[in-house]
């Protein structure tokens, strides 16, 4: 039993830092995960002003604090719908056949059978 919860960065170049934690998520930790996780990547990659970061509208990502905290540190979110639908299309018809491949070979047999997108 229990419950854990994943932050992570991804870019053009990689996966970036990440954090596993079992506190439950609010305002108070989500703004310390923007400052200690979001905007180190963002800096080491210098990708200031050049990024859009994507959430799912989770109360703590809409609260006050987090907005202010957004607005202090230049986010620019993916947030409307048409915006994330853009987003989503975009990246899915980007996807390789040689990288579902690559994915699919990744994982144990017995799924392999059975992989659908949901």
């Amino acid at each position: 039993g229990g419950r854990v919860n994943f932050y992570g960065t991804i870019t053009s170049d990689g996966t970036g830092c990440f954090r596993i934690y079992n506190e439950n998520t609010n305002s108070d930790v989500y703004c310390d995960i923007l400052d200690n996780y979001l905007i180190p990547i963002v800096q080491l990659y210098q990708m200031e002003n050049n990024y859009f970061y994507q959430h799912d509208n989770s109360k703590y990502h809409l609260s006050k604090q987090t907005q202010m905290k957004f607005h202090e540190l230049g986010v620019k979110s993916l947030s409307s719908v048409k915006e994330l639908i853009e987003a989503l299309s975009k990246a899915w018809l980007s996807i390789t056949p040689q990288l579902c491949q690559k994915l699919v070979f990744s994982m144990p047999r017995r799924i392999q059978k059975c992989i659908t997108v949901n």
